[in-house]
């Protein structure tokens, strides 16, 4: 069902919900590695807000979609560029609000909420927005991302995510495999 949501009706923009689907899933595998679970056990819920913390930008995508459909022959389809900016300043209210209307467990919205939030030292942080937090990085640094990434942003946040360098080498060469594991199941 999940990969027929990560769909659109605009061809043109495809290339990008599929990048945008393999970096959710990515991510959701990511949340389940052993090292970033404070008891080392899997967590269903981080999986499914590891799939769900970019849903903004789905919905963004989507309403892009439409609107190229719908004004073809009077609208210039956003370029990728446009449409990755966009997303970046509005994808996280936009998960939010998509969040409580879904009536998900209101720690998938905080935890999408402040996803991007820099790491603050803060002693109250849900060990769910933590771990999501690791796992976007892990998935971003493992090539799953919508754009490139530019190397000295992700070279600084491994020390700010509490990631060492041998788990990090360890986990970017691992997700990798498994994800090429998943295409033969999604496709």
């Amino acid at each position: 069902m999940l990969p027929r949501f990560f769909t659109t009706t605009h061809p043109p923009y495809q290339a990008l919900v599929d990048r945008l689907w393999w970096h959710s899933l990515a991510c959701a595998h990511a949340t389940q590695m052993s090292f970033l679970s404070p008891d080392g056990e899997a967590d269903e819920d981080l999986f499914s807000i590891g799939l769900l913390h970019d849903t903004g930008k789905l919905l963004l995508l989507q309403a892009a979609a439409d609107v190229a459909r719908r004004k073809a022959d009077r609208h210039t389809p956003a370029s990728e560029a446009e449409l990755i900016q966009l997303m970046d300043a509005h994808h996280v209210r936009l998960g939010v609000l998509l969040m409580q209307k879904m009536a998900c467990l209101e720690i998938y919205g905080k935890v999408v909420q402040r996803h991007h939030d820099p790491a603050t030292g803060e002693k109250e942080v849900p060990h769910q927005l933590k771990i999501l937090q690791q796992a976007n990085w892990l998935a971003k640094r493992a090539g799953f991302s919508l754009a490139p990434m530019d190397p000295e942003t992700l070279d600084t946040m491994p020390e700010a995510l509490a990631i060492d360098a041998t788990t990090r080498e360890k986990a970017v060469a691992e997700l990798p495999l498994h994800m090429e594991q998943l295409r033969y199941l999604f496709g």
